[in-house]
């Protein structure tokens, strides 16, 4: 019981970490948002200019936006866009 007390304990700390460094570079992405959106449509391009701008850098509405307009799944949704923020290198 102590045992996977500790590890529940630890893969709880391993989230809050990773949603931190998140954080972060969702502010990033927030604060550039006019020169990320032609990455955006590069990648998503059945998403027009008027759907990204009202995006404004949220990440949560960001997900569900690739989630209804690709008919995909919350956690594949979730995946591809943080795929994406990796790929812009904003943390550096």
């Amino acid at each position: 019981m102590k045992h996977m007390i500790k590890s529940s304990v630890m893969a709880l700390a391993l989230v809050a970490t990773s949603a931190l460094a998140d954080d972060g570079v969702w502010n990033q992405i927030e604060g550039n948002w006019d020169q990320v959106k032609g990455s955006i449509q590069e990648t998503w391009g059945e998403m027009t200019d008027d759907e990204i701008d009202q995006l404004s850098g949220k990440r949560d509405q960001f997900v569900g936006m690739v989630k209804e307009k690709y008919g995909i799944a919350q956690e594949e949704a979730e995946e591809q866009v943080d795929q994406w923020a990796d790929s812009l290198d904003m943390d550096s």
